[in-house]
């Protein structure tokens, strides 16, 4: 009978673990296992510029920069991204709010002082170590 009630004491500690483990392992696989952001370019009206918007997420921005404020991005912006290698992004200081497929978002925009082309290069920096599994989807508009 000693056997039998400790057999179940050790069921009970078990199931009891997994009960608490669970909703952890949910929590911290619901963290960050994939996002994404829409990048927008098209030309400015002296196209000797290129018009830009980046729209993220709230919950990715607070990841990337440790604050729940859109503005602390602002600053980062022209290390994040980069035409030609070369050109740095020029954000206004204007920031939408929004919301996309059910979540709250937040869309940069400004101008960099490089030409728009249909093949401009743009490289994304800094942002893959807070979201490994980041996209940064494009789409070009026609000059």
């Amino acid at each position: 009978m000693k056997t039998n009630s400790l057999s179940l004491v050790r069921k009970l500690c078990v199931c009891s673990f997994a009960i608490l483990l669970v909703p952890l392992l949910q929590q911290s696989a619901a963290a960050h296992s994939f996002s994404t952001s829409f990048l927008t370019l098209s030309a400015h009206e002296d196209n000797a510029q290129l018009r830009w918007s980046w729209r993220f997420t709230a919950h990715d921005i607070e990841a990337l920069t440790g604050s729940p404020d859109a503005a602390a991005a602002l600053p980062l912006l022209g290390e994040w991204l980069r035409f030609n290698d070369d050109c740095r992004p020029e954000p206004s200081t204007a920031i939408d709010a929004g919301v996309h497929a059910g979540e709250q978002t937040y869309t940069y925009s400004g101008t960099a002082p490089c030409a728009y082309s249909t093949d401009i290069d743009y490289t994304v920096r800094h942002i893959f170590g807070p979201l490994p599994d980041h996209k940064v989807l494009q789409r070009k508009s026609s000059p």
